[in-house]
């Protein structure tokens, strides 16, 4: 960088603002200086050109306090992104000189240039980015890994670089980091993600799933994301952690997403929200069922030992809160025959009309399990005599708190859930021979995924 590329610089965003004084205020309107500078003349037209002296450092820091100045003068007041030398790798010298004024961070771009070992990434990161991130915020603007690239600059596996470093910059607390890939090379998005295509240098496949990790530190009330599950390395919420949205996790998924195998020692769950954990792969072996924030796995002796699982989102229903249920397939509702109140009563599905006995009472009763409770009758949904077999009668009785009168709700689509029995839970709620008429009975059937299997918790 010199006097030329100097002047150069004042000049374009001078103009830009100039030209455009409505971006100047924009609040989803930030700017990263230039990209990639390499070395800096330590004096503008002496001819020195230096990048990891003290010399250099000094000068960068003259030089982009003078840019930022410029900048500042047009009434741009928001983030600006002053990148490093030696192609943004280099970031500690801002950590001794920064620049002055609000909204300034600092821009970085790193590849593993084969680096695969991961105490050596740490180091690296230890010399040079964390001196800066101690005291300022960083943007990663450029940045990939894959173990099929070949020119060289991006070589490096997701596994053991890509999620170093994605672990660093969340243990700092103040690093942002973009993943490169260009538009044409993920194709058929709109088909899901099973056929997505990833580009050979851009890890995108990572990002994806990394990006979903981040949706419970989003603001409250967002439209766009919400809450997840939060696992920590360490109990008591220590150490590093990733949040995970609602899924099914094996043992690849969540090494994916950042969590490596028999590493979770404490988990943070929000209301709405059911984990069943898993002590081997592919969800077998020792399970857990987790619905409340559990700060040491060893109370469970589960700690260290978690290889999948499957975190089960409830969508937001509210315990003590009546609904009606309505029928997928049909949209009746849940309905207590002839608005009877004995036990013994058969469940039916009929057309809604506003009657009590089309309400029902929503009881979370601890480890993922709810019942569902008649206003009418103040009777809970039962399983008849504990039964198993498929076309089980449905009915009404008092509520004892048995494995036959609790269910589990698992989100199917679009708001609807399979009510599985907790006794028997290959089953559910099945409204009979899928007809859609009034009067069709409620009963137990092995669970095949069809819309008379589906339920929505509606406000009645």
């Amino acid at each position: 960088m010199g006097a030329q590329h100097k002047t150069n610089m004042i000049r374009y965003w001078t103009r830009i603002f100039n030209r455009y004084p409505e971006i100047r205020g924009a609040e989803n309107v930030m700017i990263e200086i230039c990209n990639e500078p390499v070395v800096i003349e330590t004096q503008l037209g002496n001819g020195v050109w230096q990048s990891d002296t003290e010399a250099a450092d000094q000068a960068v820091q003259v030089y982009f306090q003078d840019i930022v100045n410029a900048i500042r003068a047009t009434g741009f007041r928001n983030i600006i992104w002053v990148p490093g030398l030696i192609w943004q790798t280099r970031l500690q010298n801002f950590a001794k000189y920064p620049i002055s004024g609000t909204n300034i961070g600092y821009a970085g771009h790193w590849y593993p240039i084969g680096e695969n070992n991961v105490q050596n990434i740490i180091n690296r990161f230890n010399n040079d980015w964390k001196k800066c991130a101690d005291k300022y915020p960083i943007i990663v603007t450029e940045g990939s890994c894959d173990t099929m690239e070949v020119s060289g600059l991006g070589q490096g596996s997701t596994e053991v670089f890509g999620n170093t470093i994605r672990n660093l910059y969340d243990a700092a607390g103040n690093i942002s980091w973009l993943r490169m890939f260009v538009e044409d090379t993920i194709g058929n998005m709109r088909l899901g993600t099973n056929y997505w295509t990833y580009p050979t240098i851009g890890c995108g496949k990572a990002a994806f799933h990394w990006w979903a990790t981040y949706t419970a530190q989003a603001p409250s009330g967002s439209p766009l994301y919400g809450p997840g599950i939060t696992f920590f390395q360490d109990v008591d919420y220590g150490g590093l952690a990733v949040t995970l949205p609602a899924g099914d996790y094996n043992m690849s998924d969540l090494k994916d997403a950042g969590v490596p195998n028999d590493w979770v020692s404490s988990v943070k769950i929000p209301s709405g929200y059911t984990v069943i954990a898993y002590e081997h792969d592919n969800f077998t072996g020792t399970s857990w069922t987790l619905t409340a924030n559990t700060p040491n796995l060893n109370s469970l002796n589960a700690n260290d030992k978690i290889s999948s699982c499957k975190i089960i989102e409830t969508g937001g229903l509210v315990s003590g809160n009546t609904y009606k249920i309505i029928a997928r397939h049909s949209g009746k509702a849940m309905d207590a025959y002839g608005a009877q109140t004995a036990n013994g009563t058969q469940i039916i599905q009929w057309t809604y009309h506003g009657g009590n006995n089309q309400r029902w009472i929503l009881t979370d009763r601890g480890g993922g399990q709810w019942s569902i409770i008649g206003v009418q009758s103040g009777r809970c949904i039962d399983i008849n005599a504990w039964g198993t077999a498929n076309g089980t009668k449905v009915q009404l009785w008092d509520y004892y708190g048995n494995a036959n009168q609790k269910y589990i709700l698992t989100p199917t689509d679009n708001g609807f859930y399979r009510i599985s029995p907790v006794h028997w839970q290959g089953s559910c709620l099945d409204v009979e021979g899928v007809s859609t008429v009034d009067g069709a009975k409620v009963h137990l059937w092995q669970w095949l995924g069809g819309a008379n299997q589906q339920w929505r918790f509606e406000s009645p």
